[in-house]
């Protein structure tokens, strides 16, 4: 029989080890209360939507075992705005929750769950360092042009 340090056999972080982001539409916050309440949630950290930053930061910081999101969209939105680093979460060992998720069949995207996010981070951090390698590349470009451009005028003016 496992011992109580057992990670299965801990149970969830209730308390100020635990984050919740609230949701970035008002009408929702009941809900979210409600759904917290449920999963026994009673002294968490919460979080505004314009302190994502800050979550990110102490969960970066490793101050929370759990940090809890009232969707999913709310959740892509941090992490495409690169607000939050869930890869670096889930990394530590941060649980992460989604409570507002679409059921199976509920439409496009109705498959996201707990176990792709992940691999949605993923992704996205790949899609980051292309983009900032372009980036670099035609950063890079311009700078010749423009050198190019100075040259060309340099030697077009005459000389006395």
């Amino acid at each position: 029989m496992p011992d109580a340090h057992t990670p299965a056999q801990q149970p969830a972080p209730t308390g100020s080890r635990c984050a919740v982001r609230l949701p970035a539409d008002p009408s929702m916050r009941s809900q979210l209360d409600s759904n917290l309440i449920e999963l026994g949630i009673t002294n968490a950290r919460l979080f505004q939507t314009k302190d994502t930053h800050d979550l990110n930061w102490q969960a970066n910081e490793g101050r929370f075992d759990r940090v809890v999101f009232a969707s999913m969209s709310d959740l892509l939105e941090a992490v495409w705005n690169e607000e939050a680093d869930v890869a670096l979460w889930l990394k530590r060992g941060v649980r992460l929750d989604v409570l507002d998720r679409p059921a199976a069949g509920d439409g496009p995207g109705s498959t996201t769950s707990a176990v792709s996010i992940p691999e949605i981070t993923e992704s996205y951090s790949r899609w980051q360092v292309r983009r900032r390698k372009k980036r670099v590349l035609a950063g890079l470009m311009l700078s010749v042009f423009a050198l190019a451009a100075m040259l060309m005028i340099f030697l077009s003016i005459p000389r006395p």
